[in-house]
C-alpha cells in the first residue's frame, strides 16, 4: 500500500470524526 494512501485514509477518518468547527479552516 502506497504511503500517500495511508495518509489519505487517515485524513478521511479525521474528517469523519471531527466536525468542521473542531479545527480552523484550511485555506
Amino acid at each position: 500500500m502506497p504511503f500517500y494512501s495511508i495518509i489519505i485514509l487517515f485524513i478521511g477518518d479525521v474528517m469523519k470524526v471531527y466536525p468542521p468547527e473542531a479545527y480552523p479552516p484550511q485555506n
